[in-house]
């Protein structure tokens, strides 16, 4: 998605009109990827981390592979955010 934004810069004409209104691919793949993806992504990570509350399912290597998952989750959520902040 990275690349798409800074591809999105070299691209002569990378919108389409509905109604007289552009719309940018860019754009509109960030806010897919958002809702559709990452956002969920993340949720169900959070929501993952929240219910594993007794000691018997506490095993470390559940906790890190949680805690990875969580930031990669976190860290798509921002390039999504940024796509669809830059791309105009």
């Amino acid at each position: 998605m990275l690349l798409a934004t800074v591809l999105d810069s070299f691209c002569i004409n990378n919108s389409f009109y509905v109604r007289g209104y552009p719309l940018v691919f860019g754009k509109l793949m960030g806010f897919v990827s958002f809702f559709t993806q990452d956002f969920p992504q993340l949720t169900i990570h959070v929501l993952f981390k929240l219910v594993i509350t007794s000691p018997e399912q506490k095993v470390l290597k559940k906790e890190k592979l949680l805690l990875i998952g969580m930031m990669v989750s976190a860290t798509a959520c921002c390039i999504s955010t940024f796509n669809m902040i830059m791309c105009t």
